[in-house]
């Protein structure tokens, strides 16, 4: 193949697997839209081929812990950590975590609710963030020098890992 001609491939090549990867992206959407509503009975009796082949993992996961049988202590405790009184009333709380998700408060959790409760009370173990205390620049004739954090995207990065020393010198 000449210099020219594979040139010319190699976008072709990055466009045919943008494309095929889009359509795997799309899949999986498909399938978690497809069963987002199914309780975890209604996973637990769907064929095997079914739930080895479309059913997203996440979504087995969620009918697993749905299916055990402290799962309702379990989804007190997560619904607690976000602030929902499952202790004092646990219907009302199940209820009021699927309206805040704005699915019908009905009080029967599908996979996607259990799902959705796991991921938001494992964001409450989150570490706490600490910010150094040598904020700090100088600037002379011949350089200039800054310490600190920088504001990142989202402010989602924290020091220690965005904590940032930058020395310029006149050149």
């Amino acid at each position: 193949m000449s210099e020219i001609g594979s040139k010319g491939f190699k976008p072709f090549l990055v466009l045919l697997i943008s494309f095929a990867v889009s359509g795997i992206a799309k899949a999986d959407d498909k399938a978690v839209n497809k069963f987002r509503n199914f309780t975890p009975q209604q996973v637990q009796a769907l064929p095997d081929k079914v739930k080895n082949s479309e059913l997203p993992i996440m979504y087995s996961f969620a009918a697993s812990t749905g299916l055990a049988l402290d799962s309702a202590l379990f989804f007190s405790m997560q619904l607690n950590k976000l602030m929902y009184s499952a202790v004092g009333d646990y219907s009302a709380a199940v209820r009021s975590f699927q309206a805040d998700l704005g699915d019908p408060p009905n009080g029967v959790f599908t996979v996607h609710q259990i799902h959705q409760l796991g991921y938001r009370a494992d964001l409450q173990k989150l570490s706490p963030v600490g910010f150094p205390n040598d904020f700090s620049s100088w600037i002379i004739s011949e350089s200039a020098a800054v310490k600190g954090t920088l504001t990142m995207l989202d402010d989602k990065v924290a020091w220690p890992i965005n904590h940032h020393n930058i020395v310029c010198f006149k050149i």
